[in-house]
């Protein structure tokens, strides 16, 4: 009876401490067990990872498909944001844009020219599968938050957000944990000097995008000092990046990458340009994201 005792009274403590260490909350012996229950649920979050980590996540679209095989070490699914964290390791499941449920869309059709957001869903007796998602609307959410989960499942993680074609199919891209690569693609182009402005590029990046990576040209009639620059925003000037040099020759172009530029209105970035002489020529593409 006295070892029982001890073993349990040990327990207790260590499961006291734990619950004192993460959730910067005493535990007092007082009877309030609803206190102490809420307490430990508290440190349970605090020491599981966010929902939508992942290890060696990738997915890659060489041609355009309406299918595409998501693959991960390993998943952090969720019941809710600070609810329960299931990890599901060895993840390899092959989403199918024309089905419906089971790694297939949620309800609907697949936009046109558009997103879907990918979702790993998980049933804790342990069935698991993709769930796509219409993300032309907005920001898609960490864990799903559509009417259409499947039968059986309570826990999910957003993935990733890629771009459809024309046909409803996946675009060419490749997924690598948060980023997504894109094949090179203009969002502006002008034959003048720019003057600070914002631009759309709701045409290449999601709602959910944070962060871009891209490439400058530039040319010009004449020989001129030129420069350009791409920030988060053209009031602010966040994040901004610029990029220098002389042209000498009228046949030559300058090109140039930037990296790492913090969205901080989803679908925007500002951009501006100009030469000391004859007439430029300025384009900016963009060849990749991070959600």
């Amino acid at each position: 009876m006295n070892k029982a005792w001890r073993q349990s009274a040990v327990m207790a403590a260590v499961l006291a401490q734990f619950i004192a260490d993460t959730s910067r909350q005493n535990v007092l012996e007082n009877g309030d067990t609803a206190t102490i229950l809420a307490n430990l649920k508290a440190s349970l979050a605090v020491s599981s990872p966010p929902a939508d980590s992942t290890i060696n996540a990738k997915m890659t679209v060489a041609t355009a498909s309406a299918s595409a095989t998501f693959t991960a070490v390993e998943i952090a699914v969720k019941s809710a944001l600070g609810g329960p964290t299931w990890l599901l390791s060895g993840f390899n499941k092959t989403i199918k844009l024309a089905t419906t449920g089971a790694d297939g869309l949620d309800t609907g059709t697949v936009p046109v020219n558009g997103y879907v957001a990918l979702n790993a869903i998980f049933n804790p007796s342990g069935a698991r599968a993709l769930l796509a998602v219409n993300a032309n609307a907005g920001v898609a959410p960490n864990v799903y938050g559509g009417a259409k989960m499947l039968a059986g499942c309570s826990a999910s993680a957003l993935l990733t957000v890629v771009p459809t074609n024309g046909s409803s199919q996946f675009r060419v891209c490749g997924v690598l944990g948060r980023r997504v690569p894109i094949p090179l693609g203009t969002f502006f182009t002008v034959a003048a000097n720019i003057p600070g402005q914002n631009i759309s590029i709701a045409a290449f990046a999601p709602a959910n995008a944070k962060v871009i990576f891209g490439e400058l040209s530039a040319s010009c009639s004449a020989a001129a000092n030129i420069t350009l620059s791409v920030n988060s925003d053209n009031a602010s000037a966040l994040s901004q990046q610029n990029l220098s040099t002389f042209i000498g020759s009228v046949s030559a172009v300058f090109i140039g990458n930037f990296a790492n530029v913090l969205l901080t209105t989803p679908q925007s970035i500002g951009i501006g340009a100009n030469t000391t002489a004859g007439t430029p020529s300025f384009s900016y593409y963009i060849v990749g994201y991070e959600i």
